[in-house]
């Protein structure tokens, strides 16, 4: 049953109390899971699930970039926007890694400049659809380059 050698009832007591701690603990995970998760002072953060992945650079051999990112947003009301419009971020996200080339990726100016350009975009959505202000910034957890 559960890999325990011992008695029948024993098991089943055992087995009643893991469901129970799993019961009450099933909320707290499901409001922890993905998406965004308050941090000081309020602030809420709001993360790419999964990663941004595409290829980049034009003609010739294929190329690839990864980004893991997340958004620092103002409170709860702009992450929910955040999270509503995440396919036109992703979207828009995408079309902007993509256009780089290996000098842009190259380097720590060209990723800076990657992700001012992203943040104000993302800026851009959530005024031009949700008419809120609020995104404060964007970062790199991680940034994978294959060239």
């Amino acid at each position: 049953m559960i890999g325990i050698l011992c008695c029948k009832p024993v098991q089943k007591k055992l087995t009643a109390w893991l469901l129970c701690g799993a019961v009450l603990a099933a909320p707290a995970f499901a409001n922890s899971g993905g998406g965004a998760a308050e941090g000081a002072a309020g602030a809420v953060y709001v993360t790419f699930k999964p990663p941004l992945v595409t290829n980049y650079g034009g003609a010739g051999r294929i190329k690839y970039v990864k980004a893991d990112m997340s958004i620092r947003v103002e409170n709860a009301a702009v992450a929910d926007s955040v999270q509503h419009n995440m396919p036109l971020i992703r979207n828009n996200l995408l079309n902007i890694m993509a256009k780089q080339t290996d000098d842009s990726l190259g380097g720590q100016p060209g990723k800076e400049a990657m992700r001012q350009e992203a943040l104000k975009e993302i800026q851009a959505i959530i005024k031009r659809e949700a008419d809120l202000e609020g995104v404060l910034d964007l970062y790199f957890n991680s940034i994978v380059v294959q060239k």
